[in-house]
This record gives C-alpha cells, sequence and structure tokens, in this order.
C-alpha cells in the first residue's frame, strides 16, 4: 500500500534491522512459505481408548485428547506471520499496532498448566543410555534399536509400537501407551526439532510420573519455545520454523479477521494471506 512506508521510521528500537527478512520483503524479494516442523500426519491416527483420554484429561494433555484436533500446517498464514515479528520486543508489528501471545493465550488455547515446575534442558548422561534405561517399561535390545537414531527417539517408531493398536484393559499398558502418546505431543506438536522425525529423550523424566506430569509449567515452556522458533524464522535465509505452530495458528485465528485469496494462476492452489 502506498500509505505505508517501507521500513522502520526510527532506529530507536529497531536497531539492527539488516538480518530481518522484512528487509527483503520491503525490497521486493519473497523468500517463500516456511516450512513448519511439526509433525501431526501421524498422531491423527493415534488410536486411543477411553481410558487413555481420562488421562490426558487428568495431566493436563487434555485438548490432546482428541488427537483429530490438530490442524493442517498452514505455512502461508505463519509465514506471514512471522515476516511480521520483531525479536527486539518479542511482538508482531501489525498495522494496528503491536500484539503478542501471551501465556493466558496458551492457558486458554491449548489448556496446558502455566504455573508449576520449570521444564529446563537438564543435561542426560548420553542419550542412547538415557533412553533405555528411563523409557517408561522395559525395552529389549531389539527395540533400542528400532526407537533411536543420532537425532532421538523416532516419531515413527512411537506411533508403530504405541500408536496403531487400543492398550487393552491393562492399567500398566494404558499408562505406558498414554506416556508415549504425550511424548510423541511433545516432539512432533509442542517442542518440534529440526529434523521432524525425533523427539530428544530429555522428556522423558516429565513424563515417567502420571500423577506429577501436571506439576511442570508446560504452557510457559511452550510459549518460550514459540518465541525462540519466531526469532530464529524471521532471520533472512531461514527456510524452516520449528514451534508450536499450531498455537500461533489458533491464536492469530482468534485475535484476528484472516483473509485467504486464491491466486489468479489456475495452476497455481497456493494461498496467500493478508494480515
Amino acid at each position: 500500500m502506498d500509505d505505508i512506508l517501507p521500513g522502520p521510521v526510527s532506529g530507536a528500537v529497531i536497531v539492527d534491522n539488516s538480518y530481518h527478512v522484512s528487509s527483503d520483503v520491503w525490497n521486493g524479494v519473497e523468500r517463500g512459505p516456511l516450512e513448519c516442523m511439526s509433525s501431526n500426519r501421524s498422531l491423527r491416527h493415534w488410536v486411543l481408548s477411553d481410558a487413555q483420554r481420562e488421562i490426558l484429561h487428568m495431566v493436563g494433555f487434555g485438548v490432546f485428547a482428541n488427537p483429530g484436533i490438530v490442524l493442517q500446517n498452514d505455512t502461508r498464514l505463519v509465514s506471514a506471520l512471522v515476516e511480521r515479528w520483531r525479536p527486539e520486543t518479542n511482538t508482531f508489528f501489525m498495522r494496528q499496532g503491536e500484539m503478542t501471545v501471551t501465556l493466558e493465550d496458551v492457558g486458554y488455547i491449548l489448556g496446558l498448566p502455566v504455573v508449576g515446575r520449570p521444564l529446563v534442558g537438564d543435561g542426560i548422561d548420553g542419550n542412547q543410555s538415557y533412553f533405555e534405561r528411563a523409557w517408561f517399561e522395559e525395552l529389549t535390545e531389539q527395540q533400542v534399536k528400532d526407537g533411536f537414531t543420532r537425532g532421538g527417539v523416532r516419531l515413527t517408531w512411537l506411533f508403530e509400537t504405541y500408536g496403531s493398536a487400543d492398550p487393552g484393559p491393562d492399567p500398566r499398558r494404558i499408562a505406558v501407551h498414554t506416556q508415549a502418546y504425550m511424548f510423541f505431543v511433545v516432539g512432533s506438536i509442542l517442542f518440534p526439532t529440526s529434523s521432524r522425525n525425533v523427539v530428544h529423550p530429555r522428556y522423558i523424566r516429565h513424563l515417567r510420573t502420571l500423577s506429577h506430569v501436571r506439576t511442570w509449567s508446560w504452557g510457559s515452556a511452550v510459549l518460550s519455545y514459540l518465541y525462540r522458533g519466531l526469532t530464529t524464522a524471521a532471520q533472512k535465509g531461514s527456510k524452516k520454523i520449528s514451534c508450536c505452530v499450531w498455537l500461533l495458528m489458533l491464536w492469530s485465528y482468534e485475535r484476528f479477521d484472516i483473509c485467504l485469496l486464491y491466486t489468479s494462476d489456475a495452476s497455481d492452489d497456493s494461498l496467500r494471506v493478508d494480515l
């Protein structure tokens, strides 16, 4: 639009904009949609029993009691928001002013606990050995080999082992399958990595005791991870975004009147998002 200046008016807050993707956008250089590293395809097919859903509600993961509720990644919406993210203030610079995702938003939208013990990235003694000895049940040597790769615990192994069938009536099996499901959610939706196919074993300790799951402040960790992911993705040259983009999408649906416009080229089914 002609009435919007191409770039910041003052450098008092934005002291160095040369690294930010918006400087390319203002100069007419488009980088295209980001690749969202959240992996929700297998999640939508995960089999959960009524007993498992009851446990999820009890420990604060009730929003994931219906795996099909997780939306497909809207890469163009996420990319449009990233272009307006300012790491200096942890806010989106919109035409109507600054906005951001707050801890209250996380609590209302995801329902995760926002108070309690902080999730800190404590170092563990050997990723594979920790996975083998700290997993929710005893694993065979072959299961360890199949389930762990250099980057962490395989998401495909988790789904094939715990997500493709009902755990049955045994309370112990129900608990293990539920813990494995939450571990999958943590790695694929809440804290996805740039590899997209693994979960770091550090999160096992936060899920080992079901009665303690709710004592961790999952919401604040998700929010800080979102801020970090947005900051990284807002840099020039970034092609991916690793954070809870599902939260970002739901937040934007709540806060904005979003206009989705199909491109005029019939051969291109992409979307342009106007914020």
